[in-house]
């Protein structure tokens, strides 16, 4: 099964990721954002980084730079190290990014795929 949720701070795919870890649900979770992509960088690059401000867009809800609930995926990226999460998680605070190693990158990319969108995108002509 494939669910496509459409994220700002991550709380309701990270459900099905513990859907899918504890139950072992055999499930493709996809992250879906908008102009403020900080999911989809991360999936492609192993980089976590705000880069400029919030972008207003059409769907608000998707309108974050940080995602508050992503530092319990972290955890589990970083092989349970709490210590490694709280360092992780003050290089944002300080330098506006993290990045996780190539071997982490490629445990998040077989637990989520993701991709941002556009406003035109957004916007689909019905009528």
């Amino acid at each position: 099964m494939r669910f496509c949720v459409p994220t700002g701070n991550f709380g309701d795919i990270l459900a099905g990721y513990y859907c899918k870890k504890y139950f072992k649900f055999p499930l493709k979770l996809v992250i879906g954002s908008n102009s403020n992509d900080i999911l989809p960088r991360f999936f492609e690059t192993g980089s976590y980084s705000i880069q400029g401000a919030v972008v207003p867009t059409l769907s608000p809800s998707m309108d974050i730079q940080v995602s508050s609930n992503f530092e319990r995926f972290v955890y589990d990226v970083v092989g349970n190290d709490a210590q490694k999460v709280a360092e992780l998680l003050q290089n944002l605070k300080n330098l506006k990014s993290f990045e996780v190693s190539s071997a982490e990158l490629e445990f998040s990319r077989e637990n989520f795929s993701a991709y941002g969108i556009n406003e035109d995108d957004t916007v689909c002509d019905l009528f």
